[in-house]
Formats: structure tokens, C-alpha cells, sequence
């Protein structure tokens, strides 16, 4: 029906006007002529339907032009009626077309190249704004006429779209997996030698603008990313030059190349490194392969390089430089961590402390603590000579006979920190806080009453006595008290010369330490990809997330490190740049870089990146860059924040553990079904994992199901073995507890008739505490039907075995969980760690631990020494871990209990000293007979009597 009708007001008001008004309507546009001309109004600029307002008698019509609305008032009721009835048709025929536009739009965005797609998160988004936007103009119910049936379902799917909820969303979501599931059954099943579970599948069909996949211990997660890469293939969402996968490592993406090949039957799709990868861009863009400097391959080489550099600014410095003077200052404080005793609780800690880090004065003397260092560095300095610790006896000052020598409350000699004795004066450094308290292991009331005979002792001889204590240590001013203390005395002093200090520091290797240091330092500023604004904020980041770095002055080492390396980095860069090379950071660097600017047009769309979990901050900001050059790219990334092990080379476990927080809206998927080890080892491996609550919570369930614990705890009789401290000497001793577990295996398997060969793996904390090469060699021949491998953990990661066995479970220097840490001036370039009140200590360690556990299929064992438990030992017997005890008879060992791995507990009365607890007694012959000693003697003195026919025996 043609629409035309013309209507006019009252004919009062035409009568009380000059213009005769009226209003007409056609199909194309409203017509106003009470301005005595008439305006007209296009259907197609009104925003909305026209509407009435009804009044007692009269009748308004209202429209919206341009944004502004206009009335017409004054008109029969019925007469407007029918004016809205057509202006509604006329309307709704110019709009109608509109709505059948954005549901044909939104239908695209749901439907792209006309396939049915995953619904990401912003396209359903998209949607919604779409068909809320298109239906602003339209009231809920729609005119009785006006609108084609077309149009009339175009409305109605537009109103559905619209009011989309997250609920309706998910089970659109779950639906299409099903149908994809079901359509690629045949294909599910058979890409793997096993079918795909059903999370895995799951995995392979989201498809989010983010994909997350925690994929746990033996989950099957390369499964999964050869399965998606597969999916999208044959689903045809992508082609083969479309997808990239990116792996850590040569080899672990030659495994992936092989993988694809066999098990799709495709060589057009290979894995790329990081590295690999930056030099694709680089050569893209620049139209030649970068020169990578030598120094990128050889890190001993690079090393070297800096140590030149070093030694260049120290002997060839100019003479108003301070860079000599600024590397004086770092090594006479810095070259070894700062301690007090005050920082340890036992005196077994405070030993390890002193000797792990092997502390020696400038004079080659082993202290006892660090106020001792400073004040025997400060007269090495001075040039004033002196004994240290030796027993002191008193000059005879014009008497006829020497005074009684001092002796201590259990009737040692006194034997002073340092005797000067020329000028007959001692010096004590006193472990007593501004508090006067002692340290935790120090018996302050004895303490206290040896300071008072010491100090009656010197009056009543006439000698000096200058006595510093922790309160100068603390505020840094012990030297210069020192300094004023001596010139009481007038004492003469030669001091060594800047020169004569560093060619000491170069003879007992503290510059050479210093090099390294400096080395890693520059190796990780540059994987950090800082600058100065950048680093700054994330030194005062590392300080707040571990304010305990502040003590000793943390914050001014940090400083004065830096200072030192920046003429390095900058003779470094400067090299590279006169050179034309580029470093390995330089190719990811580069390569962001040049996606960011558009030089480099990416043509993936699907970016898939293994091993997430070890990925570092720059690596991320190239994973995100690619991502971000393709309008619809999909980022699918694996990983398990489980397994992060790798904090020392710069991997940040924060961007798996708050993925969705750097990349954006992220779908994620568990895969909680591990095919590896069995239900034994997963209770075990899992609760201990949990202990830290900043770990993603993840509940693992198991293939392989047993009734037994498959985790078996061995404490062996190690410590006070002669060599027992020498790596080479533990390595033959641990041998004969590996050779019996061996043993038992092969015979085990022999009794059941196995045919296949049995793979066991050896694993450590550190490499040298294996079987070396001629050991293994050994074991692999005495026990053929075994195939025996060793490697350290970090080593084994993505490794599998049916037996393992973790050696080195220990505590100490060379113990795990690693004690010693990073260096502070390290720890402060790494990643920050996520600082949780309630995390356990050793996350990495715990991590470490959890990564070996998981390494097995059928069994675990882990070997320790009884007298010096690993903490990790000590929690699963503490905590009741449901784990295996061996038999008092078995490999010579002894039953483990609780009261064995108690801190300080353990000792043997046989070998352990009873004062340090974790020192050795030691048979030794001397002037007046044969008795026994500390093993960590000078810092422990203890001695005890032995009976001649016992001691001989262990001699």
C-alpha cells in the first residue's frame, strides 16, 4: 500500500494562525507546513519511531530530527491515529532494511568465511554492542505492520543477541566443542598414539584471543600442541604458513618438527626458537641475516672479554678517574655477603656461613665473623702487624717472672681475636646489640663474665684493650671507630698502597670473582632489556618485595655495582656497534621492535608457544607484539607454573600465574589427568607442590593407579666418612647405596619375567654429586636389563624414567634446597618473586624438587645423609607424608623417624660434635694423646678425650 495522507490541526487553531498548517506524509519523508513553506523531515534521519501524545480531547504527534525534537499538537485523536499508523509503516520500511543489515553482520562475526567458529570472549562482546546499538531505535514491541517477515526475524535474533548472557555464551561455547568434538572424532582418537582425553580435546578447540593450557607433570601437553595444530589444519581455520610454534631450545623444537612429521604427516609447519625467530624478522626487514657477535656463543669468552675491559679501566685508568677506587670500595665491603651473627639462630648456621663462603681476611686469616673481617682488613690496610687468635701471653713488663696466662671458663687458653704485639694491645670485637643481648647460640650470662675476666685480666697486666662491638658493625662505623681507638695508642702505621690492595684482591681471586659477577650482571641487564628509568623501578620493586635486602647495606651495593657496570655495558654496546654484530638479546629486542612499527608484516595467525612457564618478560613482549600485528590472531600457550625452574636464566613465572592480567581476556584449560607416574607419586608430589599458595591451584588425578607408596626415603650413614666432605670421594661413597637399589630392581624384574628394558634415571641437585662418566659406564654394565641415565634436575626437565633416584638430599652449601641463594646484586636483575606471607621458603628449590619427583613413573627414591637431612626430608617425615621407610638392615642403613630429622636433633654420639651439632668428631693424635676434634675447626674448637684402642680404629 502506496502511503500519502495529509492531516491538519483543529480548525480553530487554522483560523487563529496565518498559515494554514498542516502535516503530510509519503513514503520518503514528513512534511511541516505550519511555517507557512514546509519543512520536510526524511524517514532516514529520524532516529526512532514517531510516537503520540495523547491529551483529554487533542492529540500531539512527536518526531526527533537531527537532534532535536519537534511537535504537532492540536490534532483530532483519531485523525492522529492514523498519521502514526502510517508513519510507523513508512518508517519501519526505510529502517527495516537496517535491521536485516546488523543481524546479517552480526551472523559474520559469529560465522567468518561462513564457518561456524569458537566464540571469543570480545566477539561475543562485539555482538551484543551490535545488535543493542541497532536496536536503540526500536521499541520492544514492534508495530502491527510495517516491517517484512525478513525483517520481523531479523528483530527478534537481534533482541536475542542483545540480551546474550555469560551463561548463554558458555553453553554456545560448550555446544560447539561437542559438535567439533563429534565431527572430528575419528581424528581425536587417532593423531596420538593414544586417544585425546576429553580436556585435551577441549584444549585443541578453544580457541580464545588468549589460551592458556596448564598442562601438569605428564599430562600430555606436547600431545595437545600437536593435536591443535592438527585441529586448526584440518578444521580449516589455518593454513600451515598461518601457524607458528615456538619452543625453548634447539632441541626441543627439533623433538616438536619430528613430532608433527610422524604423527601428521606435515614438514611444511616447523618449531622456531625465540632466537631463531628474531633473526627471521631481523633478516626480513633488514634484507640480510644479522652478524651475531662470537661473544653470544662463548659465554667463557664473553667473561674473558669483560675481565680485559676490567682490568684495562684499573691499570690504565686516568688519573682523575674513580673507577679503581669505586672497585676498592665494593671489594673491601662487598666482596663476600654481609653477615652478623646475629643473623643465624645456631652456631651450625653460623659456621656454614663462614665456610661456604670460604671468608678470609686480606691476610689470609678464616675469621670467626664479619666484624672480625673489617677490623683484620682495616690493619692489613694499615699496615699494622698483628697475631690472630693465637694464645696470648703476657710480655713481662719489668717483672721477674711472665703473669699467669688467662684461661677461659672450660680451661682453654685465651686466645684473642688480634694481638698487636708491639704495642702489647688486643683487640675483641664483642657479639653483644645495643640491647646486650648476645646472638641466640652465644650464652650471654658466660659471655658476659669471659668479657669481665678479659677486661680485669689487661687492667691487672697493664695491657690494651679496644673492645667494638655489633652496634658499630650495624651502623657501618666500626672502622672509624677503630681508627680512633688506635690513635690513643699513637700507634705507627705503613699503609698499602691502591695498587698493593688490588694486586692483593687479584692474587686471592676476589677480582676475579668480581669480573664474573660483573659478566652475569651484564648477561642479564641486557636480557632484561632495561634502561635507566626501567631499572630503577624495578630495584625499588625488589627492595619492597624483600625488604630484608635493605640490611647491610643492600641498597648502597646494589648501587656501587651498578656504577661499576655501567663503563662495561657501555664499552660492550659500543663494541657491537663498531663491530656490526648483535647479541641473542638483541634479536628479540630487535625484532619487537620492528613488529611494533610495521617494518615486519606477520603473517600468523595462530601463535603457539611451548613451555610457557619459562618464558622471559622480553620474550613476552614479542609473543605479544605478534599477537597484536593480526587483528583475529589467537595466542595458545602451554605451560605449567609448577615446573618453573628456571629464574636464574631470567624466565618470570609471574606471566603464567597472571596471564590474563599481561595479555587480556584468556581462556583456560587444565589438563588434570597424568598419564606418568601413578597415584602414589602424585599425592606426595602434588601436596608438597601446594605448600605454596602462590602456585595456581591445580588437583592432578592419575592413570596408573597402586595400593602401596611409590616413594621410598633412604638415609645413609655419610657424614664422617673419611672424604666424606670431597666431592670426589662422596661420589665413590654414595655408589654403594645406588649399586644395592639397583640391585634390588634388576632382581625384582628378573622374579617377574619383564622383558623390557627398565629405565632409571640418577638425578641431583648439582651435577658433580652423579656417578661421573667411568661410574656410570660401570653400573650400566653390572646391570644390562637396566638402561641408567644421569643428569642434573634442571637437566632432566621434560625427561621420563620408571625408576628415579634423587641423590644429594642434603643439607649445606652444596645440599638441596640450595642454601646459599643468588647474590643480592643477581637476585636484584632477576624476575621479582612474588612475595607471599605464607609461601614456604625455597620456591624455586620446592618447585625443583617437585620437577624430579615426576620424572618417575614406578618409583622414587630419594637418598640423603642421616646426620644432615635435607629441609625438604625433614617436612615429609614431620608433615607424615604417606611415603616408604627402608628397613635398619637394608643397604646398611637405618630406619628413619621422626626424631631423626629434627633441626639440631640428629647427631650421632660417635660422630657428630655436640657443641656446632653438625660438625664431625675427627680422630686426631697430639702432644698429650689421641683425641677427637670439630671437623669445621678453627671456628669450632671442640675436643674431646679418646681411648686409645678406639681411637686408632678410626684413625
Amino acid at each position: 500500500m502506496k502511503l500519502n495522507l495529509s492531516i491538519k490541526p483543529h480548525w480553530l487553531i487554522n483560523l487563529l494562525t496565518r498559515h494554514q498548517e498542516c502535516l503530510h506524509l509519503d513514503e520518503q519523508r514528513l512534511s511541516d507546513s505550519r511555517s507557512g513553506s514546509a519543512q520536510e523531515y526524511p524517514w532516514q534521519e529520524m532516529p526512532c519511531l514517531p510516537q503520540i501524545d495523547r491529551g483529554f480531547i487533542f492529540a500531539a504527534l512527536i518526531w526527533q530530527h537531527q537532534g532535536k525534537v519537534y511537535r504537532f499538537s492540536w490534532l483530532p485523536e483519531k485523525k492522529a491515529e492514523q498519521m502514526l499508523v502510517q508513519a510507523s509503516q513508512a518508517w519501519c520500511r526505510i529502517h527495516g532494511q537496517q535491521l536485516i543489515a546488523a543481524a546479517n553482520a552480526c551472523y559474520r562475526l559469529l560465522h567468518p568465511g561462513n564457518e561456524k567458529r569458537y566464540l571469543r570472549q570480545q566477539t561475543w562482546l562485539n555482538i551484543k554492542s551490535h545488535a543493542q546499538s541497532a536496536l536503540k531505535s526500536w521499541p520492544d514491541i514492534l508495530p502491527a505492520t510495517g516491517l517484512t517477515s525478513g525483517q520481523q526475524q531479523a528483530f527478534k535474533r537481534l533482541q536475542y543477541l542483545a540480551k546474550w548472557s555469560e551463561k548463554d555464551l558458555q553453553q554456545y561455547r560448550q555446544d560447539f566443542i561437542r559438535h567439533q568434538q563429534n565431527h572430528f572424532a575419528d581424528f581425536f582418537h587417532q593423531v596420538e598414539a593414544n586417544p585425546l582425553t576429553q580436556q585435551q580435546q577441549v584444549a585443541c578447540i578453544t580457541d580464545e584471543h588468549n589460551n592458556l593450557v596448564l598442562a601438569g607433570a605428564g599430562t600430555g601437553k606436547t600431545s595437545v600442541m600437536v593435536g591443535r595444530t592438527g585441529y586448526l589444519l584440518r578444521s580449516r581455520q589455518a593454513d600451515a604458513g598461518e601457524i607458528l610454534l615456538l619452543a625453548f631450545g634447539n632441541k626441543a623444537a627439533k623433538e616438536m618438527d619430528e613430532r608433527l612429521k610422524q604423527r601428521l604427516g606435515r614438514d611444511d609447519i616447523k618449531a622456531s626458537t625465540f632466537h631463531a625467530l628474531g633473526q627471521t624478522i631481523i633478516t626480513k626487514v633488514e634484507g640480510k641475516a644479522p652478524d651475531l657477535t662470537p661473544l653470544a656463543r662463548d659465554e667463557n669468552a664473553k667473561q674473558q672479554w669483560l675481565e680485559q675491559q676490567l682490568n684495562q679501566r684499573l691499570t690504565g685508568a686516568a688519573p682523575d678517574s674513580d673507577y679503581p677506587d669505586l672497585v676498592l670500595a665494593y671489594l673491601e665491603r662487598y666482596r663476600y655477603p654481609r653477615r652478623t651473627t646475629f643473623d643465624f639462630t645456631t652456631l651450625a648456621q653460623h659456621i656454614a656461613y663462614l665456610k661456604d663462603n670460604r671468608i678470609k681476611s686480606l691476610s689470609g686469616d678464616k675469621v670467626h665473623s664479619y666484624g672480625e673481617l673489617l677490623i683484620a682488613d682495616y690493619l692489613f690496610k694499615t699496615g699494622i702487624s698483628y697475631h690472630y687468635r693465637q694464645p696470648y701471653t703476657p710480655p713481662n713488663k719489668h717483672r721477674d717472672t711472665p703473669a699467669p696466662a688467662l684461661k677461659t671458663a672450660d680451661f682453654r687458653p685465651y686466645k684473642p681475636a688480634f694481638y698487636l704485639p708491639e704495642y702489647d694491645i688486643v683487640i675483641e670485637f664483642r657479639h653483644i646489640n645495643p640491647d646486650g643481648k648476645t646472638p641466640d647460640f652465644i650464652d650471654g650470662k658466660n659471655y658476659q663474665e669471659e668479657i669481665s675476666a678479659q677486661r680485669q685480666f689487661h687492667k691487672n697486666n697493664n695491657s690494651g684493650l679496644i673492645e667494638l662491638d655489633q652496634t658499630l658493625l650495624s651502623s657501618g662505623q666500626l672502622p672509624r671507630a677503630l681508627e680512633q681507638q688506635l690513635k690513643k695508642y699513637a700507634l705507627a702505621s705503613t699503609p698499602v698502597s691502591n695498587q698493593a690492595l688490588l694486586d692483593k684482591f687479584s692474587d686471592n681471586g676476589a677480582l676475579e670473582k668480581l669480573g664474573q659477577l660483573l659478566s652475569k650482571m651484564l648477561t642479564l641487564y641486557k636480557a632484561g632489556n632495561f634502561n635507566k628509568n626501567s631499572l630503577g623501578k624495578h630495584i625499588k620493586a625488589f627492595f619492597a618485595n624483600k625488604p630484608e635486602g635493605l640490611l647491610h647495606g643492600g641498597a648502597d651495593q646494589v648501587d656501587l655495582t651498578l656504577q661499576l657496570l655501567a663503563p662495561l655495558y657501555q664499552a660492550y654496546q659500543a663494541m657491537l656497534a663498531r663491530q656490526e654484530q648483535i647479541d641473542f638479546d638483541d634479536m628479540i629486542t630487535k625484532a619487537t621492535a620492528y613488529i611494533q612499527s610495521g617494518q615486519f608484516t606477520s603473517p600468523w595467525s595462530y601463535i603457539m608457544v611451548d613451555e610457557f612457564q619459562d618464558i622471559s618478560a622480553p620474550r613476552a613482549k614479542l609473543v605479544k607484539a605478534l599477537r597484536d600485528a593480526v587483528s583475529r590472531a589467537s595466542l595458545f600457550c602451554v605451560g605449567d607454573d609448577w615446573q618453573a625452574i628456571y629464574r636464574f636464566a631470567g624466565s618470570d613465572v609471574s606471566l603464567t600465574r597472571h596471564f590474563a592480567a599481561y595479555f587480556g581476556q584468556t581462556s583456560i584449560t587444565t589438563l588434570d589427568k597424568t598419564f606418568r607416574f601413578n597415584n602414589s607419586i602424585c599425592d606426595v608430589a602434588s601436596r608438597f607442590i601446594s605448600q605454596n599458595p602462590a602456585q595456581l591451584t591445580k588437583k592432578l588425578t592419575t592413570f596408573n593407579r597402586v595400593k602401596t607408596p611409590a616413594v621410598t626415603l633412604i638415609k645413609l650413614s655419610l657424614t664422617g666418612l673419611p672424604g666424606s666432605e670431597n666431592n670426589k670421594s662422596q661420589n665413590s661413597t654414595i655408589l654403594t647405596p645406588v649399586n644395592d637399589i639397583l640391585k634390588d630392581i634388576s632382581m625384582t624384574r628378573t622374579k617377574l619375567a619383564r622383558e623390557k628394558s627398565c629405565s632409571v634415571l640418577l638425578l641431583a641437585r648439582y651435577h658433580h654429586l652423579l656417578p661421573d662418566n667411568s661410574a656410570l659406564k660401570q653400573l650400566t654394565q653390572q646391570f644390562p636389563a637396566l638402561a641408567i641415565k644421569a643428569m642434573s634436575i634442571h637437566a632432566s626437565k621434560g625427561m621420563e624414567a620408571d625408576i628415579v633416584l634423587v641423590l644429594g638430599l642434603d643439607q649445606g652449601k652444596q645440599g638441596f634446597p640450595a642454601e646459599k641463594g643468588e647474590p643480592l646484586l643477581i637476585d636484584a636483575l632477576l624476575p621479582l618473586e612474588e612475595n607471599n606471607r605464607q609461601s614456604p621458603a625455597h620456591a624455586e628449590e620446592r618447585r625443583l624438587f617437585y620437577v624430579a619427583l615426576t620424572r618417575a613413573k614406578d618409583h622414587v627414591y630419594l637418598l640423603t645423609d642421616r646426620q644432615k637431612p635435607s629441609a625438604f626430608v625433614r617436612e615429609l617425615i614431620t608433615a607424615q607424608y604417606p611415603i616408604n621407610r627402608e628397613d635398619p638392615d637394608k643397604h646398611v642403613l637405618s630406619t628413619t623417624t621422626a626424631e631423626d630429622v629434627e633441626q639440631d636433633s640428629t647427631p650421632s654420639p660417635r660422630t657428630n660434635c655436640p657443641v656446632c651439632k653438625t660438625g664431625v668428631l675427627t680422630a686426631r693424635a697430639g702432644r698429650y694423646g689421641n683425641f677427637y676434634s670439630c671437623s669445621h675447626y678453627p671456628y669450632c674448637e671442640h675436643t674431646e678425650k679418646a681411648a686409645n684402642n678406639d681411637c686408632q680404629a678410626v684413625l
